[in-house]
């Protein structure tokens, strides 16, 4: 899959885009995480990656690659997600930006 990410302005470096991926058939037993301050265990039926940037550019906008295999069988909706980041966040989603495509 490859996505092309119009940044207006930054680096690809300065944002993480995620292919997330939920199974619709057969149904996953999916349940919403208790709040809590800690990150929450995978949920199954769900699948999350990050895609990583080839380097390559359309116009203003970078290219983003993922090449993997789904978990098991069956079929998924599948949506991808883009948020800033840098490795002196205290939360990955701790901007409280995000843009679901």
């Amino acid at each position: 899959m490859r996505v092309a990410v119009s940044l207006a302005g930054l680096q690809p470096g300065d944002v993480r885009v995620e292919f997330v991926a939920r199974r619709l058939l057969p149904q996953a037993a999916t349940e919403p995480p208790p709040l809590c301050s800690f990150e929450a265990a995978p949920l199954p039926g769900v699948w999350h990656t990050l895609m990583q940037p080839t380097g390559a550019w359309e116009g203003d906008a970078a290219v983003f690659q993922l090449d993997a295999e789904p978990p098991g069988c069956g079929q998924f909706a599948s949506e991808v997600r883009i948020y800033p980041w840098h490795e002196l966040l205290a939360h990955p989603y701790g901007m409280g930006l995000m843009k679901w495509l």
